[in-house]
């Protein structure tokens, strides 16, 4: 991987979780009259639908239909559903600086699964890195101005688990299911995931369960449409292109961003951004640059310089 990618696939890093940071207020603001399953099933459907647009625009059919024979495609997908619907629901018993907290951990489950898969090795370089950028995302997060919220286990267990479950089919799709263009990939696993999770919420409905009638106002439509289109659909386009690009860990570590610009937004109606939200998100950037710094080449080549 050559510079140009390196820098190239952390610029799309940064722009994924700038985009998918918006995802956190917005959410929070229709669970509070949209049903958790409902809204994880329409905001992935809307993203399915809009990228997959973008994608026969672009001449990606081929592909597209391609992905239908393409098992680990397929499981991954199922395995997105099942993300959405329980990060979805962790965020209505969770506040969202809580959720934010748990994504910190994702580096390291990103190299969890990569040392099991014989794809990435553990070292002391790296172990740094993840530890740095995991303590970034929880300096921002713990700062953070208190939503209210009595903390939840269970919330917090579904925030987990469907992190967990995100990781696992954002490695499928770029370790196992390649040659296929980013745009393809993204609209495919949205709409698979969206059809299960309307499947889930349809059965949740039938099954008697007591759900609030959904705001449908023109706010509330506009920022599902936002939820769905920009920071479901333009994120994950993003996030597999700086995976494949720079590694599915490192760009996880930009994930820890996500706090500091959930604060950011917040700070545009008045929330104090604090010189520890500061210290925080340059602790993310120190070790997402530590990831990708080859320290024992530049080591050896001192050595053999005369």
């Amino acid at each position: 991987m050559g510079a140009r990618d390196t820098i190239k696939g952390n610029g799309l890093a940064v722009a994924c979780m700038l985009v998918w940071a918006t995802n956190f207020p917005v959410a929070a603001m229709l669970l509070k009259t949209w049903p958790p399953v409902l809204l994880a099933a329409e905001r992935a459907l809307i993203g399915g639908l809009v990228v997959g647009l973008v994608a026969l625009a672009m001449g990606q059919t081929r592909s597209l239909v391609a992905l239908l024979r393409s098992g680990p495609a397929l499981v991954a997908s199922l395995a997105l559903g099942i993300s959405m619907l329980l990060f979805v629901w962790g965020q209505k018993l969770v506040d969202p600086v809580a959720a934010a907290v748990i994504v910190s951990g994702m580096p390291i489950f990103s190299l969890t699964m990569g040392w099991i898969e014989g794809r990435e090795r553990f070292s002391v370089q790296m172990g740094l890195a993840i530890a740095l950028a995991v303590a970034g995302g929880i300096v921002t997060s713990l700062v953070s101005a208190a939503s209210g919220q009595q903390p939840s286990v269970f919330g917090s267990l579904a925030v987990l688990v469907g992190v967990i479950a995100y990781v696992w089919q954002t490695r499928v799709m770029v370790d196992r299911v390649r040659n296929v263009p980013d745009m393809a990939k993204s609209a495919f696993v949205m709409l698979v995931a969206g059809l299960f999770t309307a499947l889930v919420a349809g059965a949740w409905r039938l099954g008697g369960a007591a759900e609030p009638v959904p705001d449908i106002s023109l706010t509330a439509l506009g920022l599902l449409v936002w939820l769905g289109a920009i920071a479901i659909g333009a994120s994950t386009v993003l996030w597999y292109a700086a995976g494949r690009m720079i590694g599915v860990t490192v760009t996880s570590m930009h994930h820890n961003m996500v706090p500091f610009y959930v604060i950011a937004m917040a700070a545009l109606t008045g929330a104090a951004v604090t010189p520890q939200h500061i210290i925080g998100a340059v602790l993310v950037i120190a070790g997402a640059v530590l990831a990708q710094v080859p320290l024992k080449a530049r080591a050896r080549a001192r050595v053999a310089d005369p």
